[in-house]
């Protein structure tokens, strides 16, 4: 599957707005600088673009991308490996702790906090749904699927699936809601 890279600017382009930072270069630079959460995934999104790219320019930057999107997740002591399928729109809230398996599939408009698993068992990765919000220390843990518009709260230990809207509080036998209204 061969990436363009109008598809990676759009898709850095729905982060940039996530942050509430406006669209446009400079905002991409500022966020850079000003968020340290945002830097190992703006490196994701260029280190994945010049792996499935089969332009010149994407091959000779490749070590260039590898090396600094190691040294951003390094930073933050955070593993989101480029093998994971990350929809646009993915906003993170300070990262320091943040796992994401090499398997897992995140969709878009999805917010992630510090200390955060989404983790595989021997039987498969976790499925993330759209526009899903995640408190910290959350664990998605196995072959389970995260409808869209859920809520997970912080220090859930998710293990089974979970509709679409739902509320989730510390086990995932605990729903709280369904219906996506308090």
């Amino acid at each position: 599957m061969t990436i363009q890279w109008g598809q990676i600017a759009e898709e850095i382009r729905a982060d940039v707005l996530r942050y509430g930072a406006g669209a446009g270069i400079w905002r991409i630079f500022y966020l850079s600088m000003a968020k340290r959460a945002f830097r190992p995934l703006l490196m994701y999104r260029l280190y994945y673009w010049s792996i499935k790219s089969n332009s010149v320019a994407a091959t000779l930057f490749r070590p260039i991308l590898w090396l600094s999107h190691r040294l951003a997740c390094a930073s933050l002591c955070m593993e989101l490996p480029v093998s994971a399928v990350v929809g646009p729109g993915l906003l993170i809230h300070h990262g320091y702790g943040l796992v994401v398996n090499a398997d897992a599939v995140i969709g878009s408009n999805v917010t992630l906090r510090h200390l955060t698993t989404i983790g595989a068992t021997s039987r498969g990765a976790p499925v993330i749904g759209d526009n899903v919000e995640f408190g910290s220390g959350v664990s998605v843990i196995g072959p389970i699927v995260i409808g869209s518009g859920s809520t997970i709260g912080a220090g859930a230990i998710v293990t089974k699936n979970i509709p679409e809207a739902a509320v989730v509080y510390m086990k995932s036998e605990l729903i709280v809601r369904t219906d996506g209204l308090v």
